[in-house]
C-alpha cells in the first residue's frame, strides 16, 4: 500500500454475483447465500482477518437479520470429519474454531445476500492435510483470498503445487454447486472443468497419495 494516502480508495468489482469493495483498509464482500438445490449448502471463504472466532459468532452474524441459515459447518481435515453448529440446545453441535484460510459452509433457510468485512493476512500459511485413516477423505476446504492472483482452477493448482515438495502434488480441485447439489472438479493431469476463481469462493483441495504423512502448507498469492 502507498503511504500518506489522505483518502479512502474504494474499488467495486462484481464477480459471478459476488460484489467486492476493496480499499487500503480492507474488504467488504457481499456473498450470495442461496436456498437452492435440495440441500441448500453454500460453501464460502472468509477474510483471513475477520471478527469471527468460532461457529457461534459466525452463525449469529449470518442470522443477524433473521433466521437465514439453520447451521454452519466445516470439514475438520485434522480428524477427517464434518462438524456442525446449529446453536439449538440440548444438541447445539460443535462450536468449532474459525481458522484463517479455512472455508465454511452454511445451510440456507432462505436466499439472501450476506455482507462480510475484513482484511487479508499475507503471512498466513494454509495447512493442507492428507488424513491417513483407512477409508478417510484426503482433502482440505480452503479459503481463497479475495484478491488472489489465480484466475481459474488450473492456475490455482499450479500455484499450490509450487509450494509443495514433489512428489507430493494436488490431485483434484473441486467447488460445490449449490443449485445442482454436486461438485465441479478439475483433476490433475489437466482434465475436468477449469472453473473460474471468484471472490468468496471455497475450494476443496484433494492431495495425491505422495502427500501422505507430509502435511504440506500453502501461502496464497494476492495482489
Amino acid at each position: 500500500m502507498m503511504k500518506k494516502v489522505a483518502f479512502l480508495l474504494v474499488i467495486t468489482v462484481i464477480l459471478a454475483g459476488t460484489i467486492v469493495q476493496a480499499s487500503n483498509m480492507g474488504f467488504r464482500l457481499v456473498i450470495p447465500i442461496r436456498a437452492t438445490g435440495s440441500l441448500h449448502q453454500n460453501w464460502f471463504s472468509l477474510p483471513y482477518r475477520a471478527t469471527f472466532t468460532n461457529a457461534q459468532t459466525l452463525l449469529s452474524n449470518l442470522n443477524a437479520t433473521g433466521p437465514n441459515v439453520s447451521s454452519v459447518n466445516h470439514w475438520n481435515s485434522r480428524t477427517g470429519t464434518m462438524e456442525s453448529w446449529n446453536g439449538h440446545y440440548p444438541n447445539p453441535g460443535t462450536n468449532f474454531t474459525i481458522w484463517p484460510g479455512e472455508a465454511y459452509m452454511a445451510v440456507a433457510i432462505k436466499s439472501f445476500d450476506w455482507v462480510v468485512v475484513g482484511t487479508h493476512n499475507p503471512e498466513t500459511e494454509v495447512d493442507l492435510k492428507y488424513f491417513v485413516l483407512p477409508g478417510s477423505q484426503h482433502y482440505t476446504w480452503i479459503a481463497i483470498p479475495y484478491h488472489s492472483r489465480s484466475l481459474n482452477a488450473s492456475s490455482l493448482m499450479a500455484e499450490i503445487n509450487a509450494d509443495l515438495t514433489p512428489p507430493c502434488q494436488v490431485e483434484t480441485l473441486s467447488i460445490w454447486d449449490t443449485d445442482s447439489d454436486s461438485y465441479i472438479d478439475y483433476t490433475n493431469p489437466l482434465s475436468g472443468t477449469d472453473f473460474t476463481i471468484t471472490a468468496g469462493m471455497a475450494v476443496r483441495v484433494s492431495l495425491d497419495l505422495h502427500c501422505r504423512g507430509v502435511d504440506p502448507t500453502w501461502t496464497p498469492s494476492h495482489y
